[in-house]
């Protein structure tokens, strides 16, 4: 299937999209969707509008949390390759081409542009990362004019009778990198591309800047928005020292992603007022912060070992216990799902300088590596045994002990920083003293700000 047919459904598109979107799921822990239901609507043309922070992933978030087969938008350099051409192609991506590739490519936009108006004609959907580029750092930057410019080309080649939605999707990442952390992808309200129309047959210029900033300003409500660079870090920070004790304000639960987008985004308002206000505070609290970070690094602990200060010996006691009872289920996913894991994580980390690419070549090598090692193992195990019932019990046992023997591991090293931290409390170490003392004082000063105890 050409570019001229690219909207249209494909039967093998959709066999590959469900596997992929199983091993999606798979790969983070929680995939928390919402504004899904109320906000998107269904056959209107559509234009999903996604904040860019972490390459491939980004895209996937939303493709596998909307119904059909969307088209998406990239940049053009990715398509050079003549193999890479086709195989995007059949991916449903179009690219669309920036002055960084030279002015006299800029001409091939037309017929790009051409193809989008023919897309959303058919009340078909697109994606579109406005940013342009990816940047791993939870900050909305500047949008490009694409999103712009083929909204109202689609609109004046249909003498404005065509009225796509801009749908704003805000992605926020527990962590950028790694497997089994947490997504959330927020779904904001519509923005009628309608209502800037009039304006746009006065000044069309001025018009495209107005739906950028609308869309810009719809993004940042639905993500973690940090625009202070120069307390990038501080805001950071704050986030995870202050988040449980936040959440308790607002009286959220902690284990809703949602929620800890709203503490974060309440905190981050707060910190950005206190700043205009009496930027002193900040420095004070930023030197705190600061010490109490480089103090977690050298004694190799962690913040949330500081929120369980309730633990104790005979709790640890019991969990050794059961980690030592379970080792034996943890030994058999380890040896039988060492290599698919651990190969793309050697890959990525010794060849791939971009860290914001790692987790996307970690899920493709996933979903690639994962079948073919299970195969191998089941065609020697179906060689070497002749109990046939053992055979698929041995299969289906794979994927299960795998999770089971990451999750074993990650509960371990908490278990043994729990160690660690508790001996040293028993030991009455002046470093843990100091740290511990250090972490209140920081959220007693972030008390202060969130209660506006500094300007009064």
């Amino acid at each position: 299937m050409g570019r001229e047919n690219i909207e249209k459904k494909d039967n093998l598109y959709k066999i590959i999209k469900s596997y992929t979107k199983y091993m999606f799921y798979r790969f983070y822990k929680n995939i928390y969707i919402s504004g899904y239901k109320e906000n998107v609507p269904e056959n209107e043309p559509v234009i999903f509008a996604i904040n860019h922070q972490n390459t491939l992933m980004d895209a996937l978030a939303v493709l596998y949390t909307i119904k059909g087969q969307p088209v998406f938008m990239a940049r053009s350099d990715i398509f050079k390759k003549p193999i890479v051409n086709k195989i995007l192609t059949f991916l449903k991506i179009l690219p669309i081409y920036r002055i960084i590739d030279g002015r006299k490519k800029l001409k091939n936009n037309n017929e790009i542009f051409s193809k989008t108006i023919d897309i959303l004609k058919k009340n078909k959907t697109l994606v579109i990362l406005p940013e342009g580029s990816h940047e791993g750092i939870r900050k909305l930057r500047n949008l490009k004019k694409g999103i712009a410019r083929i909204v109202f080309q689609a609109a004046e080649n249909t003498n404005f009778t065509l009225k796509p939605k801009i749908i704003p999707v805000g992605l926020d990442y527990s962590n950028y990198f790694n497997y089994d952390s947490d997504l959330l992808v927020n779904y904001g309200k519509p923005i009628e591309v309608s209502q800037f129309y009039e304006l746009y047959k006065e000044n069309p210029q001025k018009a495209m800047n107005s739906l950028l900033a609308e869309i810009k300003k719809q993004l940042s409500k639905l993500m973690v928005d940090i625009q202070n660079d120069e307390y990038y870090n501080l805001y950071q920070n704050i986030r995870i020292i202050y988040r449980k004790r936040m959440l308790n304000i607002l009286k959220l639960k902690f284990n809703n992603l949602k929620n800890k987008l709203i503490a974060d985004k309440r905190l981050i308002d707060n910190l950005d007022n206190i700043f205009k206000e009496t930027p002193e505070v900040i420095l004070n609290l930023n030197n705190k912060v600061n010490d109490y970070v480089n103090g977690l690094k050298k004694q190799k602990l962690r913040d949330w070992i500081f929120e369980k200060e309730n633990s104790n010996v005979f709790i640890l006691i019991t969990e050794s216990i059961l980690l030592i009872l379970l080792f034996p289920i943890h030994l058999f996913g380890f040896i039988n799902n060492y290599l698919p894991f651990k190969i793309p994580v050697w890959f990525v980390n010794s060849k791939i300088k971009d860290k914001q690419f790692h987790s996307s070549l970690k899920y493709v090598f996933y979903i690639l590596l994962f079948p073919i090692f299970y195969l191998i193992l089941f065609i020697i195990v179906w060689i070497f045994i002749d109990i046939w019932w053992f055979k698929f019990i041995y299969l289906l046992s794979l994927p299960p002990s795998g999770i089971f023997a990451y999750k074993y591991y990650i509960l371990f090293k908490k278990h043994i920083a729990k160690w660690r931290y508790i001996i040293k409390v028993i030991n009455k170490d002046d470093n843990i003293i100091m740290l511990s003392l250090l972490r209140k004082s920081i959220i007693y000063e972030t008390d202060n700000i969130i209660f506006n105890k500094w300007t009064n």
